[in-house]
């Protein structure tokens, strides 16, 4: 792809279905999710997570955050859709 205007940048996704996520794993693929976002232009980043405990995942989300391996780029709180 040779024309990374935003209009053309619709969404980037990672998504993890392994059940023990792991954090390292996690902060990278948040910060290449920011990176899409910042850096070419797409207009969303969508991190799919599933397999997972809501609340360990609101932890290594949190944990992030606290490490500033992030631009200004925005996490927007989702409620599972599950029990966990």
């Amino acid at each position: 792809q040779d024309n990374r205007e935003e209009a053309f940048q619709k969404l980037a996704v990672e998504a993890k279905t392994t059940s023990q996520l792991d954090e390292d794993d996690f902060f990278l693929d948040l910060f290449k999710l920011n990176v899409y976002v910042e850096k070419y232009n797409f207009q969303n980043g969508v991190y799919l997570i599933a397999n997972n405990n809501s609340n360990t995942v609101r932890q290594l989300a949190k944990s992030y955050l606290q490490q500033l391996y992030h631009f200004d780029f925005p996490i927007k709180h989702v409620e599972s859709t599950t029990n966990g």
